[in-house]
């Protein structure tokens, strides 16, 4: 999958004009300083790989979208939920 002829190759069995879609995920984690006790939220970003690497590296162009936001208590936080 690393090599260009397996990209050419899975090319060649697709249809006139149709093109494969790279799909790129990134995380990132971030502390939340609005909210009680010690959180921190774990940033799910999505673009995809046939954006030109100069625009999708250019925070301006706006290449990441924002999928998910994970809420999550520091490693050794105590649980404060009451059940």
């Amino acid at each position: 999958m690393n090599t260009g002829d397996w990209w050419w190759d899975m090319q060649d069995q697709l249809p006139a004009g149709a093109t494969i879609m790279l799909v790129i995920y990134a995380s990132d984690r971030t502390h939340l300083q609005q909210f009680p006790g010690n959180l921190y939220a774990l940033q799910l970003y999505l673009t995809i790989g046939n954006i030109g690497k100069d625009i999708r590296c250019t925070p301006k162009r706006c290449a990441w979208i924002l999928v998910w936001l994970i809420p999550c208590p520091l490693k050794g936080a105590e649980n404060t939920d009451e059940a």
